[in-house]
């Protein structure tokens, strides 16, 4: 039961309680080495339409298969999480805090590469927020989901 209260029930990663315990620890230690950490904030692009036009089960898969590439694409050591409907985010430890962009390049590109021969072609926007001394789980939340926002904004124009 346990497991259940803090686990995804569709992607099998952690939910966002989990999220939320586990990210302090890691923000606590990431000040205390001052070591840098980035939160990545990944939305699925037009979910809502992939919905209404190939179904709930076809949308599930998405999420199970968005949820696989993520947990490939990093480190045993980051944390990945699904904070509900189509919004995922992953906490990473960097080698160096300038690799952001290049981070998020990363998973962007990964994502869009992805081919699966029963599933619609999708796409996904990444945002992100380096930790800084006065952040905590909320405020970087917000920031990243700020920048995905910004992300997505920007790649429509």
């Amino acid at each position: 039961m346990h497991n259940l209260a803090l686990t995804d029930p569709l992607t099998g990663l952690e939910n966002r309680r989990s999220f939320s315990i586990l990210a302090e620890q890691r923000i606590k230690l990431a000040k205390r080495l001052e070591s840098p950490l980035i939160l990545l904030y990944i939305d699925v692009d037009n979910f809502k339409a992939i919905n209404d036009t190939h179904g709930h089960n076809v949308g599930d898969n998405i999420l199970s298969h968005l949820a696989r590439i993520l947990k490939t694409n990093i480190r045993e050591s980051d944390i990945v999480a699904r904070m509900g409907g189509d919004e995922f985010v992953v906490l990473i430890l960097p080698k160096n805090k300038d690799d952001i962009q290049k981070i998020k390049q990363k998973i962007g590109q990964t994502v869009r590469d992805y081919r699966h021969t029963e599933l619609p072609l999708f796409t996904a926007t990444v945002g992100a927020t380096l930790v800084n001394k006065v952040s905590n789980i909320e405020q970087l939340l917000d920031q990243a989901d700020k920048d995905m926002l910004t992300q997505k904004k920007y790649s429509r124009n």
